[in-house]
């Protein structure tokens, strides 16, 4: 039985934008693909983690996109990024906004589980540079990171067809990777969690949005290959 999130929940979003979106931290730290956080994770946070004393672990941090925003509304964000490059940006986006309730580190999710359990785990754009070996160990160590009912929350290109390609060595290069959602139920089931919600990445204008609608839609292009993929949000719950 499969535990849903209520989607007739509703938000005002205008109020997380004028928060959350600080012009100064992402013209800190602007890239060509995007700057904004994916209201998905904010509205996770808020909705199935009201209590601002749960803990966070954001996966693959990059410049703090995501743990910034979440540190402003008062979670306990731990950032692991393995790019020193990230990470310093991560520490000065925390000083100039005065956060006290971020800490970073470097710790390798495909190494084992984090030395802390969490009651949230966030990993965005990260799953499409992994092979299924590695998507599967960082499901395991993911889990056994996670307090009991904690949350898992990533994206994923998820594959249309059974005619589809294999992952090559360009695809986890590029960040092309792509899996079967019978894959992703299969390691859920093996390590504990429940899938508690599945949805179409339709934000325009979050960090890949534009790619959703231009480029993964319906086909996702890479050279002259078509490979029919769809990116979505993933929900798992630590039972």
């Amino acid at each position: 039985m499969q535990i849903k999130i209520n989607p007739q929940r509703q938000m005002n979003f205008s109020a997380i934008k004028n928060d959350a979106y600080d012009p100064h931290y992402y013209g800190f730290a602007a890239r060509p693909n995007g700057y904004m956080p994916d209201l998905k994770v904010i509205k996770t946070a808020l909705l199935e983690l009201p209590d601002r004393e749960k803990s966070y672990a954001d996966i693959g941090a990059g410049d703090g996109r995501i743990t910034i925003p979440l540190a402003k509304k008062g979670y306990k964000m731990t950032a692991y990024e393995l790019s020193q490059r990230g990470r310093n940006n991560i520490k000065e986006h925390a000083k100039l906004s005065g956060l006290s309730n971020v800490i970073v580190q470097e710790d390798d999710i495909l190494n084992g589980p984090f030395k802390q359990k969490f009651d949230g785990a966030f990993m965005v754009h990260v799953s499409q540079h992994f092979t299924g070996e590695e998507l599967e160990r960082v499901t395991k160590n993911v889990a056994a990171s996670l307090k009991k009912g904690g949350f898992f929350l990533f994206d994923a290109l998820l594959e249309k067809s059974r005619n589809i390609e294999p992952n090559n060595a360009d695809d986890i290069k590029c960040g092309y990777c792509h899996f079967p959602l019978s894959m992703i139920r299969r390691f859920a089931k093996w390590y504990g969690f429940a899938v508690a919600n599945i949805e179409l990445y339709n934000e325009e204008k979050a960090c890949r949005g534009h790619y959703y609608h231009n480029k993964w839609g319906f086909n996702m292009f890479v050279g002259e290959k078509v490979r029919p993929v769809v990116l979505k949000w993933i929900t798992l719950k630590k039972l």
